[in-house]
């Protein structure tokens, strides 16, 4: 490791040294991560529907409030679709 101003920066990442290796397996990482989420077109664009139609229900005033439960019920739906 190396000091980087008491930061300490590792040059081993997962047992890969090379940077252009490195970056590979962030790569591969980040695409795995986000690839294990299924996506369903006509359920994200029903999503996005709704959305609108809430924000633009002409009542402005009216304030949405949206819960961790409201959150996490909505990604449980997604995810397992």
């Amino acid at each position: 490791m190396r000091s980087n101003g008491g930061n300490s920066v590792s040059s081993v990442v997962d047992g890969v040294s090379d940077s252009n290796e490195v970056t590979k397996l962030f790569a591969d990482k980040y695409e795995d991560l986000y690839a294990c989420v299924s996506y369903d077109e006509w359920q994200m664009t029903a999503l996005r529907t709704e959305n609108d139609s809430m924000v633009n229900s002409g009542n402005s005033a009216q304030k949405s409030n949206v819960s961790c439960i409201d959150v996490l019920d909505a990604v449980t739906t997604v995810k397992h679709s």
